[in-house]
């Protein structure tokens, strides 16, 4: 409201003075005017549709200012479809005011829960709750076992114990929800470590020890204590090797864990596969929904996923961060695994008792080593069974020729005075020549083939002549005897 003052005088020539006074009063009753006006609307998040801003309207007045432009929103409804209502207010100087309302129908992106699987735990909370959901349109879902309570974005859960839990998949602004039809139940048990508890292998060096590989990792190998009939293992060796593929992941932005990704292709045989992951546990869950055979596992250690089925080709993966350009090429590499642990078993019964070091499981194989059964009738493995050898140069030792076939003498296992011989096996006129130090060496040759046996006690010698300078006689030396035949026999 404004108010005008006005004042007229009129005056005579005898100086007379007469006043006229009037008071105008203005009334402003006009609102302010919009100068636009979002029309009502319908957001299908399944059609990749997107919920706009809300956007900061002007208005304005002819007869005042415009003193301000509120605005404000509120959601009608629950669950999957709602609606937004927003509301601005613009008021004028005069506090006449104008009101715009638009109402968005949001129809949500709702999820489906396509399956859940778990790994039940053994002996601690090692245990895990994969889910597979998909949602319509290019919405991300978030994902939770205690009913909604809280949600992570990777759709798997693990170092879970013994429990129930309540499987629910949302839509990433949380409207809309899928609940798993039951209760997922894990209880903890002792766990097999290895499946086969007995076993009977036969003996494959006759009079040693023999090799069993034992399914345990090697790479996991010093998580467990081992012992074989008592005696502690504490090194072994790798065995039952085999080619995998693996994906380096170090190069995807983030690590592949700051956002969400997309699998642009991945070769697999004669597919090309597509998917989304908002972490490196979700890359490899999705490379197991994408692949079922390739059995696909992460080492976070050395930044790998390991996998894959020896019966397909597997190609680049182009993986791409939403809302980056750009994308990186990961190259499948071929890499040795060994899935077992060497273990040397003498004949017999072995127990082997294996021990979880962190959650205490333990289990107990036992492998029987079936001692391999020798003829009725060995022959000679050797022909004579005492030698004297002389040493060309003293210190350097002797080669004993022997008929030991030199193609094939990894077939046998000689035995030096109760020691493995190590020295060298060189080829002679005979067959193989072993290299033996001054001395009286008991040697025990075993055929590995048929167990059969034999020995031979062979002295070594060093002949010295004295070394005469004038009348004096200042040392001595190796003699050098060519034929020695003469020295064998039986």
């Amino acid at each position: 409201m404004m108010l005008m003052f006005c004042e007229w005088k009129a005056t005579d020539k005898c100086g007379n003075v007469s006043t006229l006074q009037i008071i105008v009063k203005v009334v402003d009753n006009s609102a302010p005017e919009f100068t636009s006006k979002p029309a009502d609307m319908t957001v299908d998040l399944c059609k990749g549709q997107v919920i706009p801003t809300m956007p900061t309207l002007t208005a304005t007045d002819d007869c005042s200012d415009v003193s301000s432009v509120k605005s404000s929103e509120t959601k009608e409804g629950s669950g999957c479809n709602y609606t937004l209502v927003r509301k601005w207010v613009a008021t004028d100087s005069c506090g006449n005011a104008a009101t715009h309302t638009q109402h968005i129908t949001v129809i949500g992106a709702q999820p489906s829960i396509t399956n859940v699987s778990v790994q039940q735990p053994q002996c601690g909370p090692n245990g895990s709750i994969t889910i597979a959901a998909t949602t319509c349109g290019n919405g991300s879902l978030k994902y939770s076992i205690n009913g909604g309570q809280s949600y992570q974005n990777s759709n798997v859960f693990q170092g879970l114990g013994s429990g129930s839990y309540q499987v629910v998949v949302a839509s990433g602004d949380g409207s809309c929800t899928a609940a798993y039809s039951a209760a997922v139940v894990l209880n903890t048990t002792n766990g097999d470590i290895v499946s086969d508890k007995d076993i009977t292998i036969d003996q494959t060096n006759c009079g040693g020890s023999t090799d069993y590989c034992l399914p345990i990792d090697n790479a996991n190998a010093t998580s467990y204590s081992i012992t074989v009939n008592g005696v502690a293992i504490t090194s072994y060796t790798a065995c039952a090797n085999y080619e995998e593929k693996a994906y380096f992941y170090s190069t995807i932005p983030g690590g592949g864990n700051a956002g969400t990704y997309k699998i642009e292709s991945w070769k697999v045989g004669s597919a090309t596969l597509t998917g989304q992951f908002t972490s490196t546990v979700g890359l490899v869950s999705l490379m197991n929904t994408l692949d079922p055979g390739g059995n696909w596992r992460l080492e976070s250690s050395t930044s790998t996923i390991l996998g894959g089925s020896k019966t397909v080709t597997y190609g680049a993966m182009e993986v791409s961060q939403v809302g980056i350009v750009g994308k990186v090429i990961l190259n499948p590499n071929a890499v040795q695994t060994s899935k077992g642990l060497t273990m040397k078993l003498g004949t017999g019964l072995n127990k082997i008792v294996i021990v979880d070091k962190l959650y205490g499981c333990r289990d107990t194989v036992n492998v029987t080593v079936k001692a391999k059964a020798k003829p009725g009738n060995c022959p000679d493995i050797i022909s004579v069974r005492t030698a004297i050898l002389v040493a060309k140069v003293c210190g350097s030792g002797a080669e004993f020729c022997t008929e030991l076939p030199y193609s094939s003498i990894s077939n046998y296992l000689i035995v030096d005075n109760g020691a493995i011989y190590t020295g060298a096996k060189t080829s002679c006129s005979k067959g193989t020549s072993l290299n033996l130090s001054e001395g009286t060496h008991k040697l025990i040759i075993t055929d590995n083939t048929t167990c059969c046996s034999d020995s031979v006690t062979v002295k070594v010698v060093c002949i010295k002549t004295d070394v005469i300078k004038g009348s004096t006689k200042v040392g001595h030396t190796g003699t050098m005897i060519n034929d020695v035949s003469e020295c064998q026999g039986k």
